[in-house]
């Protein structure tokens, strides 16, 4: 297991960053390589990556115990190495309290995103390995179904106590009778039950029992019978009886199902122990090793995306992602790319998570594990990284739930694009496109052609005959609107501005006319009239709600109080 120091994981990288050190300096003094019997520095820059990836598969390898316990246990001293790339080098100390603050605002609790780090991913695959959450499951489910068999007789009981008095109370004199016949019925059903089953799993034993199964099936059959011609004398009961009795056979035929998957599940438990068993340390280090390359072959991509030479380790000055910075870009994205997460593959898997790695690049989407994979370091804009790594999860989903519809739409509908041959070209101009109008048509800076920036508000943006809908609002149907707005209206709404444009927003999308929306629009102004955002939705609902004066009213103020940004000059728009 790994334990100590870090050094001695890194001492090999040290040694070859010392060496580099010397490189340079020689080939600023002009010296010569060759009798200083040194490499030329272009000669050990590869060597630094691979050795940095190198001393971190190795801690990786050491973290794994030959007794393989449950839970993956990594030194709190070896955490910083594997989660911000840290390693005892002075190149090193400018990046610690920027991601040492990064960890600590990642630890909050109700994070709109699932946020980890590569310690985290590690746990996760190594539990995954072992195979640990699966054996819970099955356990878990085996408790579940057992304790529905252990109250089966309980819920049986009351359920015939109800059905004898239904029969008593709508027959009178004849439901004594009835009940007889049923308890009769009943006593026939169950060992029918077994009998059944057994012929159709394993198969009856000889003649003399298929004979006692024949008679069993006989004689039920008219119990039933019988039940049926006494109840046809009551014809205005006879439905309402059956229907109890439908309802026994039904928990008894349940109990039955109950049982099967109780087997079923002792059968699965069995096979996952002995598969577990047989998993060896070995396994769990290649499987380690592969989630760390993943992670690895992921940066790299992200720095050469950006056309960066890949760097793991924090040996330069670069800008640190934040979490603050992420997740308000992952806003951002959200608002102009509203049907982001309105996929099959969300209601599958849920939203990516966000996992924070060591390196320098552009995000990039980790489709194996659903995550948006975000570099700690970052060339240019943190925007420009999420945005990609976001980007790519559309392209993802577009070609994994929706048969590349959007990609063949923008290149069968933008004319520029119908010269590009192959779709590997299609999909690299698209990212390109996404990065464009995401962190420049966005803000209200021209950046697209307009066919290309008229077909993204078609195909990604938001459609400006909507308001600016919050992200809790955002893709909900009408069910949910509707019970968000019974929520709104529980907590004194009347004279809390957020209350009644939130309330707006709802009637905007839940009414045919916006008559009811344009009230509380209007109620929403007069306690907040210097909100940019109720502006700009008083101006769609009043042009929805056919008041077109009003609306070029409240749009012209939006447009002198906001901000340059897509919204405004959707407003400008809107004012013709």
């Amino acid at each position: 297991m790994a334990t100590g120091s870090v050094d001695k994981y890194f001492k090999e990288l040290n040694d070859i960053l010392a060496l580099l050190k010397k490189s340079e300096e020689t080939e600023a003094a002009g010296g010569d390589f060759e009798k200083l019997g040194i490499p030329k520095p272009f000669e050990l820059r590869d060597k630094v990556e691979r050795g940095f990836w190198g001393a971190m598969s190795k801690i990786v390898d050491d973290l794994v115990q030959d007794e393989l316990p449950d839970v993956l246990d990594i030194p709190p001293e070896l955490e910083p190495a594997l989660n911000f790339g840290l390693f005892p080098n002075p190149d090193c100390e400018w990046i610690k309290d920027k991601v040492f603050s990064l960890y600590s605002a990642c630890q909050k609790q109700g994070l709109v995103y699932k946020v980890l780090f590569l310690t985290d991913a590690l746990k996760i695959q190594y539990r995954e390995t072992k195979r640990v959450d699966k054996l819970k499951e099955l356990e878990t489910e085996k408790t579940r179904t057992s304790d529905a068999i252990k109250n089966h007789p309980v819920d049986v009981e009351e359920l015939r106590k109800e059905t004898y008095g239904v029969i008593t109370e709508r027959l009178g004199p004849t439901g004594k009778a009835v009940v007889d016949m049923f308890k009769n019925w009943e006593r026939l059903f169950l060992p029918y039950l077994a009998m059944e089953r057994k012929a159709k799993e394993i198969g009856l034993n000889g003649r003399e029992e298929i004979l006692k199964f024949t008679k069993l099936k006989n004689d039920l059959s008219t119990a039933r019978q019988l039940i049926g011609t006494t109840l046809s004398k009551a014809p205005d009961h006879k439905a309402h009886i059956e229907d109890y009795i439908g309802k026994i056979e039904h928990k008894h035929k349940e109990l039955q199902e109950l049982q099967k998957d109780v087997e079923r599940t002792d059968d699965l438990i069995y096979k996952e122990k002995n598969e577990v068993k047989a998993i060896s340390a070995s396994q769990v280090k290649e499987e380690l090793r592969g989630a760390l390359n993943n992670v690895k072959g992921l940066v790299t991509l992200g720095a050469r995306k950006c056309k960066i030479t890949p760097s793991g380790a924090p040996l330069k000055p670069a800008k640190v992602v934040t979490l603050e910075q992420v997740f308000k870009n992952l806003e951002h994205l959200e608002e102009f790319d509203p049907r982001l997460y309105d996929n099959r593959k969300v209601k599958k898997l849920g939203r990516p998570a966000v996992i924070f790695v060591p390196g320098i690049g552009n995000g990039v989407y980790d489709y194996q594990n659903n995550r948006l994979l975000i570099p700690l370091m970052v060339p240019k804009d943190p925007l420009e990284s999420v945005a990609a790594a976001v980007c790519m999860y559309r392209d993802d989903v577009d070609q994994q739930v929706n048969e590349r519809s959007m990609i063949n739409s923008f290149r069968k509908d933008i004319k520029e694009n119908k010269k590009l041959r192959s779709i590997l070209k299609v999909r690299q101009q698209f990212v390109k496109d996404y990065l464009g109008f995401m962190t420049k048509e966005a803000y209200g800076l021209p950046k697209l052609d307009k066919e290309t920036k008229n077909w993204f508000e078609w195909q990604i943006a938001p459609s400006k005959s909507d308001p600016k809908t919050p992200r809790e609002i955002r893709g909900l149907n009408s069910s949910g609107l509707k019970k968000m707005k019974t929520e709104v209206e529980q907590n004194g709404w009347e004279k809390d501005p957020k209350a009644l444009h939130k309330l707006a927003i709802i009637h905007s999308y839940l009414d045919e006319k916006a008559d009811q929306a344009l009230e509380f629009i209007t109620k929403a102004l007069k306690l907040d009239n210097a909100n940019p955002e109720i502006l700009y939705n008083a101006g769609v609902i009043s042009k929805k709600a056919n008041r077109k004066d009003l609306s070029r009213e409240f749009f012209g103020r939006y447009v002198k109080m906001a901000e340059q940004s897509w919204w405004s000059k959707k407003a400008q728009e809107m004012m013709r």
